[in-house]
């Protein structure tokens, strides 16, 4: 891929299998770390604007929310020391509602908190170019119902159930 010549952009979703490929674009190595930063920030922001708790370590971002919003972990590195482990598992024993983690380096074992998985976000890798017109037609809502569409998919794709506002 890197000897190709490129006419349009390519959207591409990084491999996480840990094979070493010659034509792995050098964008794909920070993509963790790209992608463990962004959601911090984001989630900073928004624990921030809600009144929750936020909680910032070398390995991990913390978000201590209310009972619907629950506790969300962000990893921000590969592989969470004792002591980084240990306040975890007591930060998720004192949540208020229901404890999401989001771990990109799918390297730090959760288990123990009682949680099915740890979120993968998914991580989109798109050299810098020009955007091409969209593949398909892009509307914009205008009603209420259209709306509640564009939440829902949004609500079950994530799995996010208990953010639905309308049930």
């Amino acid at each position: 891929m890197a000897d190709t010549p490129q006419t349009t952009p390519d959207a591409q979703v990084e491999d996480r299998s840990g094979q070493d490929r010659p034509d792995h674009p050098a964008a794909f190595d920070d993509a963790a770390i790209r992608q463990a930063r962004n959601s911090a920030a984001f989630w900073a922001a928004t624990g921030k604007s809600r009144g929750h708790e936020v909680i910032r370590r070398r390995g991990f971002l913390a978000v201590l929310g209310d009972q619907r919003a629950g506790t969300r972990f962000l990893l921000q590195e590969p592989g969470l020391d004792a002591h980084e482990l240990a306040e975890l598992t007591e930060l998720a024993a004192r949540s208020a509602g229901p404890v999401d983690a989001e771990d990109p380096f799918s390297s730090t074992d959760l288990s123990h908190l009682g949680m099915p998985r740890s979120w993968q976000m998914p991580i989109m890798v798109r050299p810098p170019s020009p955007v091409p017109a969209p593949a398909m037609e892009v509307v914009r809502v205008q009603g209420t119902q259209e709306l509640q569409a564009a939440e829902r998919i949004v609500i079950d794709g994530f799995e996010l159930t208990r953010f639905t506002p309308y049930c």
